[in-house]
């Protein structure tokens, strides 16, 4: 039986020497994308087998405008399905232009002819595009987006699934609590979207509230009505309990969306979660604002949020088992508590650095300043492994806040950070400190415009530990958010990591700032004794069959990149043969001396992958 797991993993390895396969091509996605159409509402959502749904087309001109390219740019060439929430012109009024540009749906839904109907000239001709493949939507009805992933009407007219109906006759803004609500679902990924479904505000029925228990907890909401108070109420963020919220709203719209309240609700100190926002609104201090399109894609189990020019930002699922941080798992990393560029209240932000082995996520981490009452918890388990940083900001809005890309944005009245000393403290869900960085004025090394840059993240949080950023960033202040710092001299850490299991997909992560532009190696074998020596070093690896294989893999061995990390993700073959198969690995970083002779610089422990 070992003899047949080894040859198994001899043979996945020998398969894979013979093509390069991409990060992220190894599995299914589900991905939606989210349209910057001002004031208005799109999204596409493409299944993991390229079914295609639209929902919803921005006002009069945005379909023209955005929607259209946007469907060019991803190579979507039909629509298998498109829905319109409800009849509002910013949510239709650019469906009639992706129509015309050959964009038809094999079937177009809607909330049908019930109560009154608008007028308009978007909703004339929205009508006279789809007449011929136009359904009325009903609660139950199933949309089919391939590979396991669906979407499933909940709402529609006040009619709830599997509930009472919601009388809407009487509310104040009778189209939008007609929305319907669409509730996407892909293995543990849950998205949902329903136009500007509302919750009791501003004298509108509260439909919010009966439709949460049959939603239950969500990953991702795309925030009804812009952020309106009309929606997003206590009761449907009590019970759905997003992660991740986004909000599409216009710049300096006259609405005043997305609300303090709404964001408030959202962005709360109790469950600090991440608000997206297309743009910043009417300048409410609350989403990391994009200020384009915005993608999510999703294997089921974890997600990765990415929009141009910004590195993707990876979230677990609700349902996920990946472990929360501890102990010698997290650090602040840096801080910038006097920005020049912008005032305080807006350029103020530190970072947090992981030093884990392997992926944790950041959910129920407790972050504490000096007086007790400014403290906050991250709601959104972000995953953070130990070459990767989170940034936290005051405000979200690059265009505001010096130039920053936050990954989260402070809750109101939370916390800040004092000029001339402060404390940023780290508690586990449980309590325990995880790091405590008390700075002051003197022999911490930063200054006006100048962040504070951890130089060891393995090294106590000490005045001596930290050093005065160089590299400017933004609007010109210095220091490295969301990147390696200057003065940073870590250690390099090494991991295997994902689906552990027959067809799974295992990530070997190598991470050494210190060897930027020097060879490495990562390898594997079957066994680790006796082992064998390179370069001066003891390598716990035998030079077996699955050695001499792990390093013909592409992207195995190279030159240490200028961001100091290197990956590669392994596809297992689905062969229960597999089970119970151990397999042993190691990374380093080494030169060619003078004379030709091989020098290890820095290598990893021995890291055991347990196939299940």
């Amino acid at each position: 039986m070992l003899r047949l797991r080894y040859a198994s993993f001899s043979l996945a390895l020998l398969a894979l020497t013979a093509t390069v396969i991409p990060v992220g091509a190894l599995a299914q996605e589900l991905r939606i994308h989210t349209f910057h159409v001002d004031q208005g509402h799109a999204a596409l959502i493409i299944g993991p087998t390229g079914r295609t749904l639209l929902v919803d087309g921005g006002e009069d001109g945005m379909g023209t405008a955005v929607v259209v390219p946007a469907l060019r740019a991803l190579g979507v060439t039909r629509l298998d399905a498109m829905v319109a929430s409800h009849y509002h012109s910013d949510h239709i009024g650019g469906l009639d232009e992706v129509v015309d540009a050959g964009f038809r749906p094999t079937v177009a839904y809607d909330r049908g002819t019930f109560g009154s109907m608008p007028s308009t000239t978007a909703f004339s001709r929205y009508v006279a595009r789809v007449s011929s493949v136009r359904s009325a939507i009903t609660t139950g009805t199933v949309i089919d987006l391939g590979g396991g992933a669906t979407a499933r009407c909940v709402v529609v007219n006040g009619n709830v699934l599997s509930r009472p109906a919601v009388d809407i006759s009487g509310s104040a803004q009778f189209e939008n609590s007609a929305s319907v609500g669409l509730h996407i679902e892909y293995g543990s990924f849950d998205f949902w979207v329903a136009g500007d479904l509302t919750g009791g505000g501003n004298g509108t029925t509260d439909v919010e509230s009966a439709v949460a228990p049959v939603v239950g907890d969500l990953d991702v909401y795309f925030v009804h009505h812009h952020g309106s108070n009309t929606s997003t109420n206590a009761n449907w963020i009590a019970t759905t309990a997003p992660e991740v919220s986004i909000v599409s709203c216009g710049s300096s719209n006259p609405y005043g969306h997305p609300t303090t309240t709404t964001v408030n609700r959202i962005v709360a100190r109790s469950r600090a979660t991440l608000l997206l926002g297309t743009t910043e609104g009417t300048g409410t201090i609350g989403p990391v604002v994009t200020g384009q399109n915005l993608e999510i894609a999703t294997d089921g189990s974890k997600y990765r949020i990415s929009w141009p020019g910004r590195r993707a930002t990876e979230v677990m699922c609700d349902e996920g088992t990946v472990a929360a941080l501890g102990a010698s798992e997290v650090v602040v990393s840096e801080l910038h508590p006097d920005p020049t560029s912008v005032v305080d209240a807006d350029g103020e932000w530190f970072e947090l650095g992981g030093i884990a082995g392997g992926a944790r996520q950041t959910r129920g981490l407790a972050v504490h300043g000096q007086t007790e009452g400014l403290a906050f918890t991250i709601g959104t388990p972000f995953l953070l492994a130990g070459d990767h940083y989170l940034v936290i900001a005051r405000n979200g809005f690059p265009g505001e806040n010096g130039g920053v890309q936050a990954d989260l944005v402070l809750p109101f009245g939370s916390f800040d950070l004092g000029n001339s000393s402060d404390v940023v403290e780290l508690r586990s869900s449980g309590g325990a400190v995880l790091d405590r960085v008390a700075y002051g004025s003197s022999g911490w090394g930063w200054g006006a415009g100048r962040s504070a840059e951890r130089i060891d993240r393995h090294a106590p949080a000490g005045a001596s530990n930290f050093a005065s950023a160089v590299n400017p960033y933004g609007s010109g202040d210095r220091g490295t958010p969301a990147a390696e710092n200057s003065a940073n001299v870590s250690n390099a850490y090494f991991a295997v990591e994902g689906t552990r299991a027959p067809g799974g997909t295992v990530s070997y992560r190598f991470y050494s700032p210190a060897d930027v532009g020097r060879l490495y190696t990562m390898a594997s074998s079957a066994g680790y004794f006796p082992g064998f020596f390179f370069g001066g070093a003891y390598v716990r690896l035998n030079p077996d069959v699955v050695f001499d294989l792990t390093l013909l893999i592409p992207g195995m061995s190279g030159v240490v990149p200028a961001n100091g990390r290197a990956r590669v993700d392994v596809p297992l073959p689905p062969d229960p043969l597999l089970s119970g198969f151990n397999f042993y690995s190691m990374a380093f970083a080494w030169t060619v001396e003078s004379g030709g002779a091989p020098l290890v610089r820095s290598f990893s422990p021995l890291v055991t992958t347990a196939i299940q």
